[in-house]
């Protein structure tokens, strides 16, 4: 009996952790409760302190709710939280998998995101978390809020309305070679963003050669045949990858033809005997006059003999 109860307190636990995990923005702004806290990221800003304002504000209208705003390191990370930060935030990063220095969204894309109840908001500039702050102040006005737990708010203006949401996509939800260069896409498919081609970058590189090949399955399998070199998969289409070759064999043989054709001597000199060089080009008069001596000389000699004889 004890074995049956326990797998049912695990099965609901383990029910609520899933359902946590997959809830929409919606509905996790709908269970923000007294246990919540709204953190601002250490190195926050005033806009973002103004998006705390905002979201505040929201929760007091459609959860007749006050929450506490508090400085990231005054309270654990570990609680219920709304939290607002730049992208190069500790936690951002944890959550969007993204190196600061490598940051794919643009000014006026603002991330709202839900993930096992809690809220976490970024954007490029300040004034795109303000943004965030502003659709969250009246979520219950956003449906496409009630199904999605990862959205992007796109605009640079102050105004709600002139607002434009889109669901946003993580890293394995991108099609590189589609065309479309999707908010966040941007250093993941250079093809689609208008960027570096894998042509460009082995080029830039020094290389002849680029080959965009199969990412095998198996990841003990190298991508890249021998002699070249992996540049990574965001400049080919999905499932590829950039590799970049010098064309070390064509160099080296155009050495050894250009080096052979510097020592071997011109064809026609080297078969030209004494009597082809005689009689050809400017030297043909002279050198019948040469031979008309020689053979002169030969008569003169052989009548010489004779006469002695």
């Amino acid at each position: 009996m004890k074995r049956i109860i326990f797998v049912v307190l695990f099965a609901v636990l383990f029910a609520q952790s899933v359902f946590a995990a997959t809830e929409s923005i919606a509905d996790t702004m709908a269970g923000v409760d007294q246990y919540y806290y709204v953190i601002l990221s250490a190195d926050a800003v005033g806009a973002d302190t103004i998006a705390a304002t905002e979201i505040q504000s929201g929760l007091i209208a459609h959860n007749d709710l006050n929450v506490t705003t508090v400085l990231e390191g005054e309270i654990s990370n570990n609680v219920a939280k709304i939290f607002i930060s730049p992208p190069c935030g500790k936690l951002i990063q944890e959550l969007l998998k993204f190196d600061c220095d490598a940051w794919p969204y643009e000014e006026g894309q603002a991330i709202i995101i839900a993930n096992e109840g809690d809220i976490y908001i970024t954007g490029t500039i300040p004034n795109d978390r303000r943004r965030a702050g502003l659709v969250l102040k009246d979520y219950v006005d956003f449906p496409i809020l009630d199904e999605h737990s990862f959205v992007i708010v796109e605009g640079l203006s102050l105004d709600v309305n002139d607002l434009k949401i889109i669901p946003g996509k993580n890293k394995n939800e991108f099609v590189c070679g589609d065309g479309i260069c999707d908010p966040g896409e941007k250093f993941l498919c250079f093809p689609d963003c208008g960027q570096k081609t894998c042509f460009d970058i082995c080029k830039e590189e020094g290389y002849q050669e680029a080959f965009c090949r199969e990412v095998p399955s198996n990841p003990n399998v190298d991508i890249c045949k021998e002699g070249e070199k992996n540049k990574g998969v965001q400049y080919c289409a999905s499932g590829k990858s950039c590799c970049c070759q010098k064309n070390e064999k064509g160099t080296q043989e155009n050495n050894t033809v250009k080096e052979q054709q510097e020592i071997t001597p011109p064809k026609e000199e080297t078969k030209k005997g004494f009597f082809a060089k005689l009689f050809s080009g400017e030297n043909k008069a002279g050198g019948i006059i040469t031979m008309a001596f020689v053979l002169l000389a030969v008569i003169l000699v052989i009548g010489y003999i004779m006469v002695k004889g």
